[in-house]
């Protein structure tokens, strides 16, 4: 089910509160089971801004532009599919990863918590992009302005995730370990499989 646009709207809200390190964000997030699923709708939210994202590496990585109408198709395919994965294949690996370190209890309101995150963090992401497509800035320096906001990102998500665990600054780690480390994996994966059949 996609969720609405209040849940969304109130749902980020509580994240916010979240990053202010108040613990009543959570008063505001949906943790029930249905909750839970329906938190993996943020992705949906997020995908005009995402998409907006990837068209920016025509820039930096002219050797994947797509060429035609078959080309664009396969490429929103492959970038989608991937997205979608970077969403779900953390929340896999954290499963054993909640069960062993003991965060079992605190599995539901992290992934939560984290996936309407993720509807605050691309449109963070979403800032340094638009100015890099409509200023003059030189291409260097966009991309140095991207990894700054990107190293935000990963410093916020580490505060929800600690939020979310209970204030634990190791499991927190954890946690924003794992996920950035599928997301760079996913990623890269995304760019072999662009590079590989885009233009060819």
């Amino acid at each position: 089910m996609i969720p609405s646009s209040d849940e969304a709207a109130r749902s980020v809200a509580g994240v916010l509160m979240l990053l202010q390190r108040r613990p009543q964000g959570f008063a505001l997030l949906d943790i029930s089971r249905d909750g839970f699923f329906r938190s993996f709708g943020a992705f949906l939210w997020c995908w005009p801004a995402q998409t907006f994202l990837w068209t920016l590496v025509w820039r930096d990585a002219p050797e994947i532009r797509p060429e035609g109408l078959a080309d664009y198709l396969r490429f929103f395919a492959i970038v989608g599919l991937c997205d979608i994965a970077a969403w779900i294949v953390p929340v896999l690996v954290l499963i054993p990863a909640a069960r062993i370190f003991g965060f079992g209890k605190r599995f539901t309101p992290l992934i939560v918590a984290t996936n309407w995150f993720g509807l605050v963090a691309v449109y963070i992401a979403f800032i340094p992009g638009v100015l890099r497509l409509f200023t003059p800035i030189p291409v260097e320096a966009g991309q140095l302005l991207a990894l700054v906001f990107y190293g935000m990102v990963i410093g916020l998500y580490y505060r929800v995730a600690r939020m979310s665990l209970g204030n634990d600054p190791m499991l927190a780690a954890l946690v924003t370990m794992i996920t950035l480390i599928c997301g760079l994996f996913i990623s890269e994966f995304a760019y072999r499989l662009l590079g590989a059949g885009l233009g060819s």
